[in-house]
This record gives C-alpha cells, structure tokens and sequence, in this order.
C-alpha cells in the first residue's frame, strides 16, 4: 500500500512536467532563414471554402524572389511534415503558359504563386493544425522551411519579423502575389494606361477567344515607344496575366489584351 502510494504522487509529479515538455516543443520554432535567392514568403493553410478547391480557391503558397536575377522555379517542389510532395509545374503555378518562360521564372524581386488545384495525382496538402512545409530547388536541395501550429480560417501564414526560426504567424489580410502587409502597391505615374475594359461580353462566354470573351486595352499616351517585357496585369485574386516576351507599344498606340495573348 505504501508502495502504490508512492508510486501514485511520483505519477502526479510527472504528468505536468511531461505537460510542459509537450507544449515547449510545440511552440518550438522549425522554420529556417531561407538560404537562397527564391524564398517562401506566405502560404494559406486554411482557406475559406475546400482545401483542394482550384485557385483563386483553395490551398496556395506564394514565392519570392529576394536577389537581383530571374530565376526558374519550374521543376521545383514542396514538401509537408508528413513528405507529401507538390511539383512547381503546368497544375500548379498560377499563370502557367507553356510558350512563355516568363510564366515559370520569377523576376528580380517579383512573386508568384503556386496553388494546390485539387492535383488528383498528388496527396499533398497543408495541415491546419501542426505543420512544416519545405521549399526544394530542382537538384533536390532544401532552400527554405516554414512551420505553423495552427491556422484561423482565411488568414494566411507568414514569416515572423521577429525571427526566422519562429513558427509563422497569422496575416488575417492575405496579400497574394503582393508584398506581405502591403496592402495594394499605389500607383506610379507612367505613359502607359489602362484605357479600356470589357469584363462582362455579350453573347459570348468570358473565356471565348477573340473577337470574343474578355479583353483589356492598354494606352501609351506619351511620345515615346515602351517596352512591355516583366509587365503584367493582375486581378483582386491575384491571378496575372503576363505580357509577350519583348514586346514594343509605340507612342499613342494601344493593345489589347485578350487572356492568354495580345491582338493589336
């Protein structure tokens, strides 16, 4: 009797410590500082509506290129705590065009995104409790890791400005495609303007080819031709439409953008 009575306050001894020990490795940070130009920069574990929805639904994580090249991230690939995988390619990154490599490569200093879209022949997803997610390049190395206890419904996941290595913290304004608490960019004074939109035709569908389906009409208004290489337009879902490779508009000349090419 003694014995057991000993035994029962050495249990009730432990159990708080084994408590505390649980709940500090919990809390433990497991991100790292990113060891390369192209870093994870914000991610949407637990969006609102299906997880596996297509974007602008569902699961997202959005890349940035922090250096001072353009770098390819075609090929790349996440990786979450339990080693499900998510290949960079034409099913997820926004905006993919496979005869535009500005689609897959990232700008100095620009983003992208890449989103879950249900990829029925990948088991990978985001956890909305516990979670690690590693960012690999194309020769398999680690460059960048992110982790994160929990997520509210709707609000993204970022980097913690405190530290690195900390779990990230919640944003409940997400910002895809955007620098992170940044809100809208502003505008720059420029000759080049947005003269013209479509976005609801009749009678075709919205995603006819032209003359059909919607359109936006682009306006040098000054006296000099501009060059529209790295230029793009992007809705409030952060979907972007890129501009051909080298492309000139001459003094008051306009395009007009029709989806996923341009007709003059």
């Amino acid at each position: 009797m003694h014995g057991r009575s000993i035994f029962l306050v050495a249990l009730l001894l432990l159990t708080p410590m084994s408590q505390f020990i649980d709940a500090s490795a919990a809390s433990s940070g497991r991100a790292m500082a990113c060891t390369g130009d192209i870093c994870l920069s914000e991610t949407m574990p637990n969006p609102n509506g299906y997880d596996n929805a297509s974007w602008p639904g569902g699961e997202w994580v959005e890349l940035h290129n922090s250096g001072t090249t353009d770098i390819s991230i075609l090929n790349w690939q996440l990786s979450n705590i339990a080693s499900k995988t998510l290949d960079l390619n034409s099913a997820t990154i926004v905006g993919y065009d496979s005869q535009n490599s500005s689609t897959w490569t990232i700008s100095a200093g620009d983003y992208m995104l890449i989103a879950r879209n249900g990829t029925p022949t990948s088991q990978f997803y985001l956890s909305n409790t516990a979670d690690a997610l590693d960012l690999f390049d194309s020769t398999g190395t680690r460059v960048d890791q992110a982790s994160w206890n929990g997520s509210n419904s709707g609000s993204s996941k970022i980097a913690d400005p405190a530290n690195a290595a900390y779990d990230w913290i919640d944003e409940s304004n997400p910002s895809p495609g955007l620098a992170n608490g940044g809100g809208a960019t502003g505008l720059i004074p420029s000759d080049l303007v947005i003269s013209e939109v479509l976005p609801d035709p009749w009678p075709s569908y919205d995603n006819s080819t032209w003359p059909g389906g919607e359109w936006v009409e682009v306006s040098n208004t000054g006296s000099s031709t501009i060059d529209l290489t790295g230029w793009s337009i992007t809705d409030s879902a952060g979907n972007e439409l890129r501009f051909n490779e080298t492309h000139l508009v001459g003094a008051n000349a306009s395009i007009l953008m029709v989806l996923r090419f341009m007709v003059f």
